[in-house]
Protein backbone atom coordinates (compact mmCIF):
# COMPACT_ATOMS: atom_id res chain seq x y z
CA UNK A 1 0.00 0.00 0.00
CA UNK A 2 1.39 3.81 -0.24
CA UNK A 3 1.75 5.54 2.62
CA UNK A 4 4.03 8.14 4.39
CA UNK A 5 6.53 7.60 6.60
CA UNK A 6 8.98 9.09 8.74
CA UNK A 7 13.05 9.43 8.45
CA UNK A 8 14.77 11.40 11.25
CA UNK A 9 18.08 11.44 9.47
CA UNK A 10 16.71 12.61 6.09
CA UNK A 11 17.48 15.27 4.34
CA UNK A 12 17.45 16.13 0.13
CA UNK A 13 20.57 17.35 -1.11
CA UNK A 14 21.52 19.11 -4.54
CA UNK A 15 25.18 18.91 -6.28
CA UNK A 16 24.47 20.40 -9.54
CA UNK A 17 21.92 22.95 -9.56
CA UNK A 18 20.59 25.56 -12.42
CA UNK A 19 22.02 28.91 -13.26
CA UNK A 20 25.48 27.86 -11.09
CA UNK A 21 23.53 27.81 -7.77
CA UNK A 22 25.58 26.28 -5.21
CA UNK A 23 25.48 22.62 -3.78
CA UNK A 24 22.89 22.50 -1.16
CA UNK A 25 21.39 20.63 1.32
CA UNK A 26 17.77 21.06 2.37
CA UNK A 27 17.31 19.54 6.16
CA UNK A 28 13.20 18.38 7.85
CA UNK A 29 11.94 21.77 9.13
CA UNK A 30 8.50 20.71 9.67
CA UNK A 31 5.91 17.99 8.74
CA UNK A 32 9.00 15.03 9.59
CA UNK A 33 6.19 12.37 9.64
CA UNK A 34 6.19 12.87 6.23
CA UNK A 35 9.59 12.63 5.25
CA UNK A 36 9.30 10.43 2.46
CA UNK A 37 5.99 8.43 0.54
CA UNK A 38 6.31 4.80 -0.44
CA UNK A 39 4.14 3.68 -3.14
CA UNK A 40 4.13 0.72 -5.93
CA UNK A 41 3.64 2.98 -9.02
CA UNK A 42 6.40 5.50 -9.15
CA UNK A 43 9.98 6.47 -7.54
CA UNK A 44 11.29 8.09 -4.17
CA UNK A 45 8.54 10.57 -3.11
CA UNK A 46 10.56 13.12 -0.44
CA UNK A 47 8.15 15.36 1.50
CA UNK A 48 4.48 16.04 2.10
CA UNK A 49 4.18 18.61 -0.79
CA UNK A 50 6.08 16.31 -2.99
CA UNK A 51 9.18 18.41 -2.14
CA UNK A 52 10.75 15.63 -4.94
CA UNK A 53 9.12 13.41 -6.55
CA UNK A 54 10.47 10.91 -9.46
CA UNK A 55 7.75 9.49 -11.96
CA UNK A 56 7.80 5.99 -12.72
CA UNK A 57 9.82 5.26 -15.95
CA UNK A 58 11.20 8.87 -15.29
CA UNK A 59 14.04 8.60 -17.51
CA UNK A 60 12.10 8.44 -20.09
CA UNK A 61 8.98 11.19 -19.36
CA UNK A 62 9.06 14.56 -17.43
CA UNK A 63 6.85 13.18 -14.84
CA UNK A 64 9.36 14.18 -11.90
CA UNK A 65 8.88 17.34 -9.96
CA UNK A 66 9.88 19.50 -6.95
CA UNK A 67 7.42 21.36 -4.75
CA UNK A 68 10.01 22.52 -2.34
CA UNK A 69 8.98 23.88 1.50
CA UNK A 70 6.49 20.96 2.53
CA UNK A 71 8.64 18.87 4.45
CA UNK A 72 12.54 20.42 3.71
CA UNK A 73 13.79 23.22 3.78
CA UNK A 74 14.35 25.72 0.88
CA UNK A 75 17.70 27.52 0.49
CA UNK A 76 17.94 31.51 0.98
CA UNK A 77 16.20 33.65 -2.20
CA UNK A 78 13.53 30.91 -2.51
CA UNK A 79 9.96 30.40 -1.43
CA UNK A 80 7.88 27.16 -0.62
CA UNK A 81 6.86 26.21 -3.82
CA UNK A 82 9.69 27.86 -5.65
CA UNK A 83 12.34 25.11 -6.84
CA UNK A 84 13.50 26.73 -9.75
CA UNK A 85 17.09 26.07 -7.89
CA UNK A 86 17.45 22.29 -8.95
CA UNK A 87 16.24 22.24 -12.53
CA UNK A 88 15.31 25.88 -13.54
CA UNK A 89 11.77 24.71 -13.84
CA UNK A 90 8.82 22.41 -11.59
CA UNK A 91 9.21 19.30 -14.31
CA UNK A 92 12.12 17.77 -15.17
CA UNK A 93 13.57 14.53 -16.34
CA UNK A 94 16.62 13.14 -13.95
CA UNK A 95 19.63 11.91 -15.23
CA UNK A 96 21.46 11.09 -12.18
CA UNK A 97 19.78 10.89 -8.58
CA UNK A 98 20.82 8.65 -5.57
CA UNK A 99 18.79 7.32 -2.70
CA UNK A 100 20.74 6.30 0.42
CA UNK A 101 19.46 4.59 3.25
CA UNK A 102 20.76 3.71 6.81
CA UNK A 103 20.84 0.00 7.87
CA UNK A 104 21.34 0.02 12.20
CA UNK A 105 23.19 -3.48 12.60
Amino acid sequence: SCSYSSASKAFLFSLYNNNGYNPVKLTQYRNQQNAMYHCYNFGPVFGISNDIRISDNALSNSGSYTSCGGTYSVPSGYSAGNCGFFTGGRSFTPTDIEVFYEIVV
